[in-house]
């Protein structure tokens, strides 16, 4: 016998076999043809518990595994539904963390080229100093105590130990 159709029977408060009724059987009703009011929802009636006899184990069980498959189902579902929320919560930070990269890639980029001209103009400074200290010289040999300090500095080099010695005097030795 088939009892697939169980699975789908909610309680109603109106059975099916009461709109069935002919005028005799009203008449004959304890209430003088009018119904009784419904029993509490959920509750069957002693006409319907007669006429509606339970669902065999197997049917109870087929609505067990229904209800934990829509259970997993739901539950898997709102994980999904969670996890692309999220995902959609780390791309919105991985796209910000790209837009700081760029900015420090062009802030770098910048600094590098700033520092790169400020060599360059240190060095030109440099190079204007030691031609306006050799002009100086040149004009005004007293300034050098009458040497030519540019090309005394330009023409350094280290001296040997024996020069050392020489240069220094004994009781330093």
């Amino acid at each position: 016998m088939d009892y697939s159709k169980w699975d789908h029977i909610g309680v109603s408060s109106d059975s099916d076999d009461d709109s069935e009724e002919s005028g005799d059987e009203r008449e004959s009703s304890p209430a003088g043809g009018r119904r009784q009011p419904p029993a509490a929802v959920g509750a069957p009636s002693d006409a319907t518990a007669a006429a509606r006899p339970s669902p065999p184990a197997a049917a109870q069980a087929s609505a067990s595994a229904v209800l934990s498959r829509v259970t997993r189902v739901e539950r898997l579902a709102e994980e999904v539904l969670a996890e692309r929320r999220q995902m959609v919560e780390l791309d919105a930070r991985r796209q910000h963390t790209r837009e700081a990269m760029a900015s420090l890639r062009r802030t770098r980029t910048m600094v590098e080229k700033d520092q790169e001209r400020l060599e360059g103009e240190i060095a030109a400074l440099h190079r204007s100093v030691q031609q306006k200290t050799s002009e100086l010289c040149e004009i005004d040999p007293s300034i050098s105590g009458g040497s030519d300090v540019h090309r005394s500095f330009s023409s350094l080099h280290g001296l040997s130990l024996d020069q050392v010695a020489e240069v220094l005097p004994e009781t330093t030795r």
